[in-house]
């Protein structure tokens, strides 16, 4: 099969962006298309897209990039997705134009950004196979649809009125490598909690800090925007939270990776319902138990009292804190790479993207029969085998109190 991918125009495809989770979908999707998959792509972006592909059509040069949004540090801040600028329009009648000159019968149109992508789709909609293959923002309107959660779907189904099942939309979740998130057991793991978002309310921030700060645990917060911002309603003064480390700054994906391994546990408090929450699976593949929010993407990805906790409120997330280290990391490990790797998403793909081609190639559409078919297993979830609990009448239950120093246990029988 053929597919064209849309990049973006406000950001490279660059691996140091990979914090983007639009950035993240496009390099993983490519990944599993072509290099696991053998299909041919076709890649529209920014020049020289650091993902594998058959083409790389350059729409913005590296000189167009720098004069539209190099006066942007995306380190530092996000870069936003102006859909009423000149270079957003520029970029998707450029875009519109090269798909034109390369598509063939029965191609697919990979729409990564949903209505960011749409001016580019509307003209090629009746002769190729449109598609949004990783749906975690809140508007689509693709003909066939990717959600990432089961959470998000019903959100979007629900926001949206459609009160119908639709046969050829799916739930895939993003995929993820594994060697990028490197296993550290409880005892490689260092004394202090993580919280890797954008500064802004909505993500929790002053859960965290609060919650850390009443447990005497010491805690790294990475990422992008000021501590005082108006419009966010924040007013953070470090002086405040002596435990909190603040850097202000995305990571690229080593400093990330060596990060959350050493992290003995991940907070992610957000307050919005989290599309998926990506934070949650990277977390989970270094062995770092999560402790989230009760809703959104983190009830299909973060199994309460085996790969983390998911609270409701302040009580919860203090209590959590102090049990992380029930939690075992061989288990989080396990779940993660299981279910989130390449490996294991790239059957989902490939199921779902042959169901929708074979309703322009073959004879009777939905109902075509076919000879041997193979196990409908592409919706499996793979669950731990065994769960290492510390909870409740094992003698060797860590709890915490004070400012702790890892979660070495001597006895692990």
């Amino acid at each position: 099969m053929r597919f064209h991918m849309l990049g973006l125009g406000y950001i490279p495809t660059k691996k140091k962006h990979s914090y983007c989770a639009f950035t993240h979908r496009c390099i993983r999707l490519a990944n599993i298309l072509k290099r696991y998959l053998g299909h041919e792509v076709i890649f529209y972006g920014v020049e020289d897209p650091e993902l594998p592909c058959d083409e790389a059509v350059t729409i913005f040069t590296n000189s167009e990039y720098e004069q539209f949004y190099g006066h942007i540090d995306p380190e530092h801040q996000q870069i936003p997705c102006d859909m009423e600028s000149d270079a957003y329009r520029l970029f998707c009648e450029r875009a519109a134009e090269e798909v034109g000159k390369r598509k063939q019968k029965n191609d697919f149109l990979l729409a990564m950004v949903g209505y960011y992508h749409k001016p580019i789709c509307d003209p090629h909609m009746g002769d190729m196979i449109v598609v949004e293959p990783g749906i975690g923002y809140g508007g689509c309107f693709a003909p066939f649809k990717v959600f990432e959660t089961y959470a998000w779907m019903h959100y979007v189904y629900g926001r949206l009125g459609v009160e119908n099942g639709q046969y050829y939309d799916a739930v895939i979740p993003p995929a993820f490598d594994p060697d990028e998130f490197p296993f550290r057991e409880r005892h490689e793991k260092g004394d202090y909690a993580l919280f890797m978002a954008r500064i802004i309310s909505r993500k929790g921030i002053m859960i965290a800090l609060q919650a850390a700060q009443a447990m005497n645990i010491r805690l790294k917060v990475v990422g992008q925007g000021p501590l005082v911002n108006d419009d966010e309603g924040l007013a953070i003064n470090p002086a405040d939270f002596p435990l909190a480390e603040f850097y202000q700054r995305a990571v690229g994906p080593e400093e990330r990776a060596e990060l959350m391994s050493r992290a003995a546990v991940f907070i992610a408090p957000t307050i919005y319902i989290e599309p998926n929450g990506n934070v949650a699976v990277e977390a989970a593949m270094c062995g770092t138990p999560v402790v989230t929010t009760d809703w959104g993407g983190f009830t299909d990805n973060v199994l309460h009292g085996i790969t983390g906790w998911r609270c409701r409120t302040f009580d919860d997330f203090c209590w959590a804190l102090r049990h992380c280290g029930d939690i075992d990391p061989k288990v989080c490990r396990e779940w993660a790479v299981e279910n989130y790797s390449e490996a294991a998403v790239a059957p989902k793909y490939e199921e779902y993207f042959q169901r929708v081609y074979s309703l322009y190639t073959s004879e009777h559409g939905w109902y075509e029969l076919t000879q041997d078919r193979p196990p409908i297993t592409w919706l499996k979830k793979h669950y731990p085998c065994t769960v290492h609990s510390r909870s409740g009448a094992h003698p060797e239950k860590v709890t915490l109190t004070g400012t702790f120093t890892g979660w070495f246990i001597p006895n692990e029988t």
